[in-house]
C-alpha cells in the first residue's frame, strides 16, 4: 500500500463560492489521471525502471491499468485512463 499524492487532470475547474453552495466545475474535472506515492513501500524488490502493473485503489474497487516509476525514493504512477475520487493520503497497491 503506498500513500499518494494525486494529480488533477488538465483543465480541472478550481473551486468557487456562489450563495451558500460551493461549486467545483464538472465532474469530469475531478478525474485523476497520475499520482506519485511518498515513502513507498515493497513486499519484494522495487522495479528498476518504469513497467505496466494493475492497481487497486479501493478495498472492493475495480482494477486500474497503469504505468508506474520509481524516482528518487518517489513512485510515480500514471492511469490508463483517468480515475475517479482519488483523495490525498489514499493508498495505491500494484
Amino acid at each position: 500500500m503506498l500513500p499518494v499524492r494525486h494529480a488533477p487532470a488538465p483543465g480541472a475547474g478550481a473551486a468557487f463560492r456562489r450563495g451558500p453552495l460551493v461549486n467545483v466545475g464538472s465532474a469530469a474535472g475531478l478525474d485523476v489521471v497520475g499520482l506519485t506515492t511518498v515513502a513507498p513501500r515493497w513486499c519484494g524488490a522495487p522495479p528498476a525502471g518504469p513497467g505496466g502493473f494493475i492497481a487497486q485503489l479501493r478495498a472492493h474497487g475495480g482494477e486500474a491499468a497503469v504505468t508506474a516509476e520509481p524516482v528518487e525514493g518517489e513512485l510515480h504512477v500514471t492511469f490508463g485512463e483517468p480515475v475517479w475520487g482519488v483523495a490525498p493520503g489514499q493508498a495505491i497497491v500494484l
